[in-house]
């Protein structure tokens, strides 16, 4: 668990490394311990899970906005399929990037920033009158998805329960892809099309969180991926790859295309 020593006023004290923190505590106080042990990588984990949360929810937001700028810009529904085209597809490839750079400088401000940038592209959706403003934003709101992922995910798995950790912190975005359509619902048909100001909260508030927190990068060198990836074999990595797609066009289609039918049913 542990590393002892004795400090310069004679207690025995304990060095912990878990989750990427240190953590220095009284042997005679246990409960202190176990309490800071508790709050420290809770407090860590649970900034990865609102964070994940609140950049998942920008997406998602998109689509319920569909049906209304249809009628606010007269689109059609090929121009309105553009719009989370763009976000994703932007999301998508540059996550390459993000990673390649993320691995040689760890640069964790891309997580607060990535928040920061899509957080103002979606909740600016509302406010432009020119359509292809909206395409623009979209691109944004992909730059910071991008900005975010690669970091988060790997923040996330350095931890001394790794799999849980990681478990957790997807638990956050598949409930901020569910939540992010209901809010954004919510919001505009309370307030109008301007509502998408509201999206801008969250992606802020759970930004300025990740600023207090320090994480620990784990390196992983080229030769050991190399090892892993001939262990598990190439075919297997095409299945995988293939069955994500797969999924992602099914749900993102269902996602994307539902709103404007059920608003062309009558259902809006």
């Amino acid at each position: 668990m542990g590393r002892f020593f004795t400090d310069s006023a004679g207690f025995m004290r304990r060095v912990f490394l878990l989750d990427g923190f240190k953590l220095d505590a009284c042997m005679d106080g246990t409960y202190i311990e176990v309490l800071t042990w508790v709050l420290t990588t809770m407090s860590r984990t649970a900034k990865l899970f609102m964070s994940h949360m609140a950049n998942d929810m920008l997406y998602s937001a998109l689509p319920p906005l569909l049906p209304v700028l249809a009628m606010h810009h007269n689109l059609s529904i090929a121009a309105l399929g553009l719009i989370p085209a763009v976000y994703m597809i932007t999301a998508s490839f540059l996550q390459v990037a993000t990673g390649y750079i993320y691995d040689r400088r760890q640069v964790y401000a891309f997580m607060p920033a990535g928040l920061l940038i899509g957080g103002f592209a979606v909740a600016a959706v509302g406010f432009v009158e020119d359509y292809l403003l909206i395409y623009v934003l979209a691109l944004l709101g992909g730059v910071g998805s991008a900005l975010y992922h690669p970091v988060a995910t790997s923040a996330s798995s350095v931890s001394g329960k790794r799999s849980l950790s990681v478990s957790l912190f997807m638990t956050g975005g598949d409930l901020g892809l569910a939540l992010g359509s209901l809010v954004c619902s919510l919001a505009v048909a309370a307030i109008g099309l301007r509502g998408t100001s509201l999206l801008l909260v969250l992606p802020v508030l759970t930004a300025l969180l990740l600023t207090r927190v320090q994480f620990q990068h784990q390196a992983v060198r080229r030769q050991e991926l190399g090892a892993a990836v001939r262990a598990v074999g190439l075919r297997y990595i095409y299945i995988l790859v293939a069955a994500a797609m797969l999924r992602g066009v099914t749900v993102m289609s269902m996602i994307t295309y539902l709103p404007l039918y059920l608003a062309s049913q009558g259902y809006a």
